[in-house]
């Protein structure tokens, strides 16, 4: 698990509501009222950027923890940290000197599929020339220059129009088709971990990552959903290759689809985008509107000033 980002944030989100004390949001999902309630809110310390072994760059690196892992490391739990011996023992450990009150798990949505093809012994696409050379180069020795990550990231993160690999099938059908086990795993995750008794003492969120580099030119974000109710697939950057394409396809999926859905999104290392990450521009680039900079502000509230990569403040 890679944690990048600690955020203190005072959320509207939490589930600190109390039956006789609501406070100014309407409820989204079924829990019982958290005994203890202040109307001013209370500042909670959390992580909303958090990798784990179903992140290809996390893989590369030789990370084996998943997201309960990363869950019970934030509850205050030790975690193992690479390398590992060749018994398979973790040669390091980390604990947390206080237990967050949140965490989101943000695996790159782009490569859910695929990771767990080229990972897993007599998958479709196990012994793919693409797969090998992929597992090849765990573990990497830098995170930019490792060849596997590259080997991975180059093909759909960089282009303006990113294609899948052809293991992936007609229609990226059989990655699709794994990713949706993946994804339903970060939901259960999720779950198992969410305190929803009246002590309120931890609250997850399912979210992802939508990691575009495109013309190398990082402009992720980190996607955040309210509560239980998400899309049936995490929208990635092979489906939609611009923010606008990404907030347009949320809009659809989340909240105007299923009752209950909400979502937003954090843009993250703002600083290693060129400049090009709050350009006044569509991506077609067509100047904003008022309407376009609405919109904008209404999926992405947030924005992450600072994580490990550098400070975008």
């Amino acid at each position: 698990m890679t944690t990048k980002t600690f955020t203190v944030l005072l959320l509207a989100w939490s589930a600190s509501a109390g039956a006789a004390n609501v406070g100014p949001w309407a409820r989204t999902e079924t829990r019982q009222p958290c005994s203890q309630f202040n109307v001013l809110r209370n500042p909670y310390f959390g992580d909303t950027h958090v990798h784990t072994t179903y992140s290809f760059d996390a893989v590369s690196g030789d990370v084996r923890t998943g997201p309960r892992d990363a869950y019970r490391f934030a509850q205050g739990q030790p975690i193992d940290l690479p390398p590992y011996d060749a018994q398979g023992h973790a040669l390091r450990s980390l604990q947390l000197g206080r237990p967050l009150d949140f965490t989101a798990v943000t695996d790159h949505a782009e490569f859910f599929g695929e990771v767990q093809l080229c990972l897993t012994p007599g998958s479709p696409a196990y012994d793919d020339p693409d797969c090998v050379a992929y597992r090849s180069a765990i573990p990497q020795t830098d995170q930019f220059s490792s060849s596997g990550i590259q080997h991975l990231a180059i093909p759909y993160l960089v282009s303006p129009n990113p294609v899948r690999f052809p293991f992936c099938g007609p229609g990226g059908t059989v990655c699709l088709s794994e990713a949706s086990l993946v994804w339903q795993d970060i939901q259960a995750a999720a779950e198992e971990f969410y305190d929803r008794t009246a002590a309120c003492g931890f609250t997850t969120f399912v979210a992802y990552e939508w990691a575009a580099n495109t013309n190398i030119q990082n402009l992720h974000r980190n996607v955040i959903f309210r509560n239980e109710v998400v899309p049936a697939l995490p929208i990635s950057y092979v489906e939609q290759p611009t923010p606008q394409g990404l907030w347009n396809a949320l809009k659809v999926q989340c909240l105007d689809g299923p009752a209950r859905c909400d979502v937003l999104g954090i843009p993250h290392n703002s600083n290693i985008s060129n400049g090009v990450m709050f350009l006044p521009e569509n991506a077609d680039g067509s100047p904003l509107t008022a309407a376009d900079a609405a919109f904008r502000s209404s999926m992405e509230p947030l924005v992450e000033i600072m994580q490990h990569k550098g400070e975008s403040e």
